[in-house]
Protein backbone atom coordinates (compact mmCIF):
# COMPACT_ATOMS: atom_id res chain seq x y z
CA UNK A 1 0.00 0.00 0.00
CA UNK A 2 2.82 2.37 0.88
CA UNK A 3 4.47 1.50 -2.42
CA UNK A 4 1.18 2.17 -4.22
CA UNK A 5 0.74 5.50 -2.45
CA UNK A 6 4.35 6.32 -3.30
CA UNK A 7 3.73 5.37 -6.91
CA UNK A 8 0.57 7.44 -7.02
CA UNK A 9 2.46 10.39 -5.54
CA UNK A 10 5.24 9.97 -8.09
CA UNK A 11 2.66 9.73 -10.86
CA UNK A 12 0.92 12.85 -9.62
CA UNK A 13 4.24 14.64 -9.37
CA UNK A 14 5.16 13.49 -12.87
CA UNK A 15 1.83 14.72 -14.24
CA UNK A 16 2.35 18.02 -12.41
CA UNK A 17 5.80 18.38 -13.95
CA UNK A 18 4.37 17.62 -17.39
CA UNK A 19 1.63 20.20 -16.92
CA UNK A 20 4.11 22.80 -15.71
CA UNK A 21 6.38 21.99 -18.62
CA UNK A 22 3.50 22.30 -21.07
CA UNK A 23 2.52 25.67 -19.55
CA UNK A 24 6.10 26.92 -19.89
CA UNK A 25 6.32 25.70 -23.48
CA UNK A 26 2.96 27.31 -24.29
CA UNK A 27 4.13 30.57 -22.77
CA UNK A 28 7.36 30.45 -24.75
CA UNK A 29 5.47 29.61 -27.92
CA UNK A 30 3.09 32.50 -27.39
CA UNK A 31 6.03 34.78 -26.71
CA UNK A 32 7.69 33.69 -29.96
CA UNK A 33 4.43 34.11 -31.89
CA UNK A 34 3.91 37.52 -30.32
CA UNK A 35 7.09 38.80 -31.95
CA UNK A 36 7.24 36.59 -35.03
CA UNK A 37 6.87 37.82 -38.58
CA UNK A 38 5.40 35.80 -41.40
CA UNK A 39 5.08 36.17 -45.13
CA UNK A 40 1.68 37.21 -46.38
CA UNK A 41 -0.07 38.25 -49.52
CA UNK A 42 2.13 39.86 -52.17
CA UNK A 43 5.23 39.41 -50.02
CA UNK A 44 4.02 41.61 -47.19
CA UNK A 45 5.18 40.85 -43.67
CA UNK A 46 2.93 40.68 -40.65
CA UNK A 47 3.68 40.76 -36.95
CA UNK A 48 1.76 40.10 -33.75
CA UNK A 49 2.54 42.45 -30.88
CA UNK A 50 0.73 42.45 -27.56
CA UNK A 51 -2.06 40.34 -29.02
CA UNK A 52 -2.66 42.61 -32.04
CA UNK A 53 -1.80 41.94 -35.69
CA UNK A 54 -0.08 44.50 -37.90
CA UNK A 55 1.52 44.74 -41.30
CA UNK A 56 5.24 45.29 -40.78
CA UNK A 57 7.10 47.88 -42.88
CA UNK A 58 10.89 48.23 -42.93
CA UNK A 59 13.34 50.39 -44.89
CA UNK A 60 17.01 49.63 -45.64
CA UNK A 61 18.05 53.20 -44.81
CA UNK A 62 16.37 53.13 -41.40
CA UNK A 63 17.62 49.98 -39.69
CA UNK A 64 16.51 51.25 -36.28
CA UNK A 65 12.96 52.04 -37.39
CA UNK A 66 9.97 49.99 -38.47
CA UNK A 67 6.31 50.71 -39.07
CA UNK A 68 3.42 48.62 -37.70
CA UNK A 69 0.21 49.26 -39.65
CA UNK A 70 -3.42 48.28 -39.16
CA UNK A 71 -6.61 49.41 -40.93
CA UNK A 72 -9.35 50.83 -38.69
CA UNK A 73 -12.79 51.98 -39.81
CA UNK A 74 -13.77 54.40 -37.05
CA UNK A 75 -14.58 58.11 -37.13
CA UNK A 76 -14.99 58.34 -40.92
CA UNK A 77 -15.72 54.76 -42.05
CA UNK A 78 -16.26 55.63 -45.71
CA UNK A 79 -12.61 56.63 -46.26
CA UNK A 80 -9.49 54.47 -46.24
CA UNK A 81 -7.60 54.61 -42.95
CA UNK A 82 -4.29 53.37 -41.54
CA UNK A 83 -3.06 53.55 -37.98
CA UNK A 84 -0.36 52.00 -35.81
CA UNK A 85 3.14 52.73 -34.63
CA UNK A 86 6.58 53.81 -35.70
CA UNK A 87 8.96 51.67 -33.61
CA UNK A 88 12.41 53.07 -32.91
CA UNK A 89 14.96 50.44 -31.75
CA UNK A 90 12.30 48.81 -29.53
CA UNK A 91 12.59 51.84 -27.21
CA UNK A 92 10.25 54.46 -28.68
CA UNK A 93 6.86 53.93 -30.28
CA UNK A 94 5.05 56.81 -32.02
CA UNK A 95 1.31 56.43 -32.71
CA UNK A 96 -0.23 57.65 -35.97
CA UNK A 97 -3.67 57.69 -37.60
CA UNK A 98 -4.15 58.40 -41.31
CA UNK A 99 -7.38 59.36 -43.11
CA UNK A 100 -7.68 59.46 -46.86
CA UNK A 101 -9.33 62.43 -48.52
CA UNK A 102 -13.09 62.27 -49.02
CA UNK A 103 -12.67 63.72 -52.51
CA UNK A 104 -10.34 62.40 -55.21
CA UNK A 105 -7.66 61.05 -52.80
CA UNK A 106 -5.36 60.06 -55.64
CA UNK A 107 -4.78 63.74 -56.48
CA UNK A 108 -5.39 65.31 -53.07
CA UNK A 109 -2.36 66.72 -51.18
CA UNK A 110 -0.85 64.94 -48.19
CA UNK A 111 -0.83 66.81 -44.89
CA UNK A 112 0.85 65.98 -41.58
CA UNK A 113 -0.91 67.57 -38.58
CA UNK A 114 0.82 68.11 -35.24
CA UNK A 115 -0.63 69.55 -32.07
CA UNK A 116 1.58 71.45 -29.67
CA UNK A 117 1.16 71.92 -25.94
CA UNK A 118 3.73 71.21 -25.61
CA UNK A 119 3.21 67.54 -24.89
CA UNK A 120 -0.35 67.28 -26.28
CA UNK A 121 -1.65 64.55 -28.57
CA UNK A 122 -2.52 65.28 -32.19
CA UNK A 123 -5.67 63.25 -31.54
CA UNK A 124 -6.99 66.31 -29.70
CA UNK A 125 -6.77 68.16 -33.01
CA UNK A 126 -8.39 65.20 -34.73
CA UNK A 127 -11.46 65.10 -32.47
CA UNK A 128 -11.69 68.72 -31.36
CA UNK A 129 -10.56 70.79 -34.33
CA UNK A 130 -9.99 69.64 -37.91
CA UNK A 131 -10.44 65.87 -38.03
CA UNK A 132 -13.08 63.77 -39.81
CA UNK A 133 -15.19 63.39 -36.66
CA UNK A 134 -15.86 65.44 -33.54
CA UNK A 135 -16.01 64.11 -30.02
CA UNK A 136 -19.54 64.01 -28.58
CA UNK A 137 -21.80 62.49 -25.94
CA UNK A 138 -19.26 63.10 -23.15
CA UNK A 139 -16.70 60.94 -24.94
CA UNK A 140 -18.87 57.92 -25.67
CA UNK A 141 -19.43 58.76 -29.31
CA UNK A 142 -18.30 60.86 -32.27
CA UNK A 143 -20.17 62.87 -34.89
CA UNK A 144 -19.35 63.49 -38.54
CA UNK A 145 -17.38 66.70 -39.14
CA UNK A 146 -18.39 68.15 -42.49
CA UNK A 147 -15.68 70.83 -42.16
CA UNK A 148 -12.82 68.36 -41.74
CA UNK A 149 -9.59 69.06 -43.55
CA UNK A 150 -9.74 65.56 -45.03
CA UNK A 151 -12.58 66.81 -47.21
CA UNK A 152 -9.84 67.84 -49.63
CA UNK A 153 -6.59 66.41 -48.19
CA UNK A 154 -5.09 63.10 -47.10
CA UNK A 155 -4.18 63.67 -43.44
CA UNK A 156 -1.82 62.01 -40.95
CA UNK A 157 -2.21 62.74 -37.24
CA UNK A 158 1.02 61.86 -35.43
CA UNK A 159 1.57 61.70 -31.67
CA UNK A 160 5.06 63.05 -31.12
CA UNK A 161 7.40 63.38 -29.32
CA UNK A 162 7.43 60.00 -27.58
CA UNK A 163 5.16 59.61 -24.51
CA UNK A 164 2.51 61.93 -25.98
CA UNK A 165 -1.00 60.52 -26.45
CA UNK A 166 -0.77 56.83 -27.35
CA UNK A 167 2.96 57.06 -28.08
CA UNK A 168 5.04 55.31 -25.45
CA UNK A 169 8.60 54.47 -24.44
CA UNK A 170 10.36 51.49 -22.92
CA UNK A 171 12.81 51.77 -20.00
CA UNK A 172 12.05 55.45 -19.40
CA UNK A 173 13.47 56.42 -22.80
CA UNK A 174 12.61 60.06 -23.51
CA UNK A 175 13.08 62.87 -26.00
CA UNK A 176 13.60 66.37 -24.63
CA UNK A 177 14.27 68.61 -27.63
CA UNK A 178 12.73 69.37 -31.01
CA UNK A 179 15.85 68.55 -33.04
CA UNK A 180 15.91 64.97 -31.76
CA UNK A 181 12.15 64.56 -32.17
CA UNK A 182 12.39 65.71 -35.80
CA UNK A 183 14.64 62.79 -36.74
CA UNK A 184 11.92 60.29 -35.84
CA UNK A 185 9.30 62.27 -37.75
CA UNK A 186 11.46 62.22 -40.88
CA UNK A 187 11.97 58.46 -40.55
CA UNK A 188 8.22 58.00 -40.12
CA UNK A 189 7.46 59.92 -43.32
CA UNK A 190 9.98 57.92 -45.35
CA UNK A 191 8.59 54.59 -44.12
CA UNK A 192 4.98 55.64 -44.56
CA UNK A 193 5.49 56.94 -48.10
CA UNK A 194 7.57 53.90 -49.05
CA UNK A 195 4.68 51.65 -48.02
CA UNK A 196 2.04 53.94 -49.58
CA UNK A 197 3.83 55.47 -52.58
CA UNK A 198 0.58 56.76 -54.11
CA UNK A 199 0.59 59.55 -51.51
CA UNK A 200 4.22 60.46 -52.21
CA UNK A 201 3.46 61.98 -55.60
CA UNK A 202 1.23 64.78 -54.31
CA UNK A 203 2.32 68.03 -52.63
CA UNK A 204 3.15 67.59 -48.95
CA UNK A 205 2.11 70.17 -46.36
CA UNK A 206 3.43 70.31 -42.80
CA UNK A 207 0.74 71.86 -40.59
CA UNK A 208 0.70 72.48 -36.86
CA UNK A 209 -0.33 74.81 -34.06
CA UNK A 210 0.84 76.24 -30.74
CA UNK A 211 4.21 74.84 -29.61
CA UNK A 212 4.48 73.10 -32.98
CA UNK A 213 5.71 76.46 -34.22
CA UNK A 214 8.95 75.18 -32.66
CA UNK A 215 8.58 71.59 -33.89
CA UNK A 216 7.83 72.47 -37.50
CA UNK A 217 11.01 74.35 -38.53
CA UNK A 218 13.03 71.50 -37.02
CA UNK A 219 11.07 68.95 -39.07
CA UNK A 220 10.94 70.92 -42.31
CA UNK A 221 14.67 71.67 -42.29
CA UNK A 222 15.93 68.04 -42.50
CA UNK A 223 13.23 67.21 -45.08
CA UNK A 224 14.54 70.04 -47.25
CA UNK A 225 18.19 69.06 -46.64
CA UNK A 226 17.58 65.41 -47.54
CA UNK A 227 15.62 66.41 -50.65
CA UNK A 228 18.64 68.37 -51.88
CA UNK A 229 20.91 65.35 -51.35
CA UNK A 230 18.48 63.10 -53.23
CA UNK A 231 18.40 65.56 -56.15
CA UNK A 232 22.21 65.45 -56.40
CA UNK A 233 22.60 61.70 -55.96
CA UNK A 234 19.60 59.35 -55.67
CA UNK A 235 20.18 57.16 -52.62
CA UNK A 236 17.06 55.04 -52.26
CA UNK A 237 15.14 57.60 -50.22
CA UNK A 238 11.94 59.19 -51.45
CA UNK A 239 11.84 62.90 -52.17
CA UNK A 240 9.17 64.36 -49.89
CA UNK A 241 7.38 67.01 -51.93
CA UNK A 242 7.39 69.65 -49.20
CA UNK A 243 5.33 72.48 -50.64
CA UNK A 244 4.35 74.50 -47.60
CA UNK A 245 4.66 74.97 -43.85
CA UNK A 246 1.49 76.04 -42.01
CA UNK A 247 1.59 77.30 -38.42
CA UNK A 248 -1.48 78.37 -36.47
CA UNK A 249 -1.17 80.48 -33.31
CA UNK A 250 2.38 79.24 -33.12
CA UNK A 251 5.18 79.94 -30.72
CA UNK A 252 8.02 80.69 -33.12
CA UNK A 253 10.22 83.56 -31.96
CA UNK A 254 10.09 84.13 -28.21
CA UNK A 255 12.26 87.23 -28.38
CA UNK A 256 9.62 89.06 -30.43
CA UNK A 257 6.48 87.30 -29.26
CA UNK A 258 6.99 87.68 -25.51
CA UNK A 259 7.73 91.37 -26.04
CA UNK A 260 4.42 91.79 -27.87
CA UNK A 261 2.32 90.34 -25.07
CA UNK A 262 1.99 93.59 -23.06
CA UNK A 263 0.35 95.22 -26.09
CA UNK A 264 -2.17 92.40 -26.26
CA UNK A 265 -2.80 92.17 -22.51
CA UNK A 266 -3.05 95.93 -21.93
CA UNK A 267 -4.30 97.42 -25.21
CA UNK A 268 -5.62 94.52 -27.26
CA UNK A 269 -9.22 93.89 -28.36
CA UNK A 270 -9.89 91.80 -25.22
CA UNK A 271 -8.17 93.46 -22.28
CA UNK A 272 -6.74 91.37 -19.48
CA UNK A 273 -5.75 94.54 -17.61
CA UNK A 274 -8.17 97.42 -18.06
CA UNK A 275 -5.71 100.20 -17.22
CA UNK A 276 -2.92 100.40 -19.83
CA UNK A 277 -1.03 102.83 -17.61
CA UNK A 278 -1.50 100.82 -14.43
CA UNK A 279 1.30 99.25 -12.43
CA UNK A 280 0.89 95.78 -13.95
CA UNK A 281 1.08 97.04 -17.53
CA UNK A 282 4.01 99.35 -16.80
CA UNK A 283 5.88 96.43 -15.24
CA UNK A 284 5.10 94.16 -18.20
CA UNK A 285 6.37 96.68 -20.75
CA UNK A 286 9.54 97.62 -18.95
CA UNK A 287 11.07 95.24 -16.45
CA UNK A 288 9.54 91.97 -17.62
CA UNK A 289 10.15 92.46 -21.33
CA UNK A 290 13.74 93.55 -20.78
CA UNK A 291 14.47 90.61 -18.46
CA UNK A 292 12.95 88.10 -20.85
CA UNK A 293 14.74 89.44 -23.93
CA UNK A 294 18.07 89.67 -22.13
CA UNK A 295 17.84 85.99 -21.13
CA UNK A 296 16.80 84.85 -24.61
CA UNK A 297 19.68 86.80 -26.15
CA UNK A 298 22.08 85.16 -23.68
CA UNK A 299 20.73 81.73 -24.64
CA UNK A 300 21.25 82.35 -28.36
CA UNK A 301 24.83 83.55 -27.75
CA UNK A 302 25.97 81.03 -25.14
CA UNK A 303 24.01 77.92 -26.26
CA UNK A 304 24.18 76.75 -22.64
CA UNK A 305 21.26 74.58 -21.57
CA UNK A 306 21.03 76.19 -18.14
CA UNK A 307 20.85 79.69 -19.61
CA UNK A 308 18.21 78.65 -22.15
CA UNK A 309 16.05 76.79 -19.63
CA UNK A 310 16.23 79.80 -17.30
CA UNK A 311 15.09 82.08 -20.13
CA UNK A 312 12.13 79.86 -20.97
CA UNK A 313 11.09 79.44 -17.36
CA UNK A 314 11.29 83.17 -16.53
CA UNK A 315 9.50 84.31 -19.70
CA UNK A 316 6.68 81.80 -19.20
CA UNK A 317 6.29 82.78 -15.57
CA UNK A 318 6.25 86.53 -16.21
CA UNK A 319 3.72 86.54 -19.05
CA UNK A 320 1.54 83.43 -19.03
CA UNK A 321 0.90 83.64 -15.30
CA UNK A 322 -0.86 86.97 -15.85
CA UNK A 323 -3.38 85.31 -18.18
CA UNK A 324 -3.84 82.18 -16.12
CA UNK A 325 -4.51 84.14 -12.93
CA UNK A 326 -7.16 86.26 -14.68
CA UNK A 327 -9.75 83.47 -14.61
CA UNK A 328 -10.08 83.68 -18.39
CA UNK A 329 -9.51 80.98 -20.98
CA UNK A 330 -6.03 81.70 -22.45
CA UNK A 331 -7.10 80.05 -25.74
CA UNK A 332 -10.21 82.23 -26.01
CA UNK A 333 -10.22 85.15 -23.60
CA UNK A 334 -13.88 85.85 -24.34
CA UNK A 335 -14.62 82.84 -22.11
CA UNK A 336 -14.15 82.25 -18.41
CA UNK A 337 -12.18 79.19 -17.32
CA UNK A 338 -13.10 77.23 -14.21
CA UNK A 339 -10.57 74.36 -13.93
CA UNK A 340 -12.95 72.31 -11.81
CA UNK A 341 -15.72 72.57 -14.40
CA UNK A 342 -13.76 72.89 -17.64
CA UNK A 343 -10.59 70.95 -16.77
CA UNK A 344 -7.01 72.20 -16.49
CA UNK A 345 -6.93 73.20 -20.18
CA UNK A 346 -10.26 75.03 -20.01
CA UNK A 347 -12.15 72.64 -22.32
CA UNK A 348 -14.09 69.72 -20.87
CA UNK A 349 -14.03 68.09 -24.31
CA UNK A 350 -10.37 67.24 -23.70
CA UNK A 351 -11.48 64.73 -21.07
CA UNK A 352 -14.07 63.44 -23.52
CA UNK A 353 -11.29 62.66 -26.00
CA UNK A 354 -9.45 60.78 -23.26
CA UNK A 355 -12.56 58.77 -22.41
CA UNK A 356 -13.19 57.84 -26.05
CA UNK A 357 -9.61 56.85 -26.82
CA UNK A 358 -9.49 54.61 -23.74
CA UNK A 359 -12.53 52.57 -24.79
CA UNK A 360 -11.17 49.00 -25.27
CA UNK A 361 -12.89 48.52 -28.63
CA UNK A 362 -11.44 51.78 -29.93
CA UNK A 363 -7.94 50.78 -28.85
CA UNK A 364 -8.23 47.39 -30.55
CA UNK A 365 -9.52 48.95 -33.77
CA UNK A 366 -6.63 51.42 -34.11
CA UNK A 367 -3.89 48.96 -33.10
CA UNK A 368 -3.30 50.05 -29.51
CA UNK A 369 -2.66 47.44 -26.80
CA UNK A 370 -5.26 47.34 -24.01
CA UNK A 371 -2.82 48.36 -21.28
CA UNK A 372 -1.92 51.65 -22.99
CA UNK A 373 -3.49 54.68 -21.33
CA UNK A 374 -4.32 57.73 -23.43
CA UNK A 375 -3.76 61.18 -21.93
CA UNK A 376 -4.54 64.30 -23.94
CA UNK A 377 -1.43 66.07 -22.64
CA UNK A 378 1.70 64.85 -20.86
CA UNK A 379 3.12 67.44 -18.49
CA UNK A 380 6.25 65.31 -18.01
CA UNK A 381 7.13 65.85 -21.68
CA UNK A 382 6.36 69.54 -21.23
CA UNK A 383 8.75 69.81 -18.30
CA UNK A 384 11.52 67.84 -20.05
CA UNK A 385 11.54 70.28 -23.00
CA UNK A 386 11.31 73.24 -20.64
CA UNK A 387 14.44 72.06 -18.83
CA UNK A 388 16.29 72.17 -22.15
CA UNK A 389 15.11 75.68 -22.98
CA UNK A 390 13.85 74.20 -26.23
CA UNK A 391 11.53 77.04 -27.28
CA UNK A 392 14.03 79.92 -26.98
CA UNK A 393 16.68 78.55 -29.30
CA UNK A 394 16.92 80.50 -32.55
CA UNK A 395 14.31 78.49 -34.51
CA UNK A 396 13.42 81.34 -36.95
CA UNK A 397 16.94 81.00 -38.38
CA UNK A 398 15.80 77.72 -39.98
CA UNK A 399 13.04 79.37 -42.03
CA UNK A 400 14.78 81.70 -44.54
CA UNK A 401 16.42 78.89 -46.50
CA UNK A 402 13.08 77.08 -46.77
CA UNK A 403 11.31 80.22 -48.01
CA UNK A 404 14.13 81.15 -50.41
CA UNK A 405 13.92 77.64 -51.88
CA UNK A 406 10.29 78.16 -52.82
CA UNK A 407 8.64 76.45 -49.84
CA UNK A 408 5.65 78.58 -48.87
CA UNK A 409 5.04 79.65 -45.27
CA UNK A 410 1.63 80.46 -43.82
CA UNK A 411 1.44 81.81 -40.28
CA UNK A 412 -2.05 82.58 -39.02
CA UNK A 413 -3.28 83.67 -35.61
CA UNK A 414 -6.56 84.58 -33.98
CA UNK A 415 -7.19 87.65 -31.85
CA UNK A 416 -8.87 85.97 -28.87
CA UNK A 417 -6.03 83.87 -27.50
Amino acid sequence: MLQLIHLVCLSAAFVSVLLEGKAILDELANSVIDHATSSGINGKQFVQEEGLFYELVRHPHFSQHQLRVTEPSLCDPLVKQYSGYLDVTNDKHLFFWFFESRNIPESAPLLLWLNGGLGCSSSTGLFFELGPCSISDHGFNTTYNSYSWNTHANIIFLDQPVSVGFSYAEDSTSVDNSQLAAKDVYAFLELFLTRFPAYSKQPFHLAAESYSGIYVPNIASPIHSENKKIALAPNGLLKINLESVIIGNGLMDGYIQYASMPDYLCEGPYLIFDNPNGQECVSLRSTRVRTCQRLIRACCISKFRFVCSSAEFVCNLQFYTAVQSSGLNPYDVRLACDPEENGPLCYKQMSWVERYMNIPEVKAAIGVAPQRLFKACNMGVNLAFLRQGDSVWDMPALLPELINSGIRLLVYAGVTG
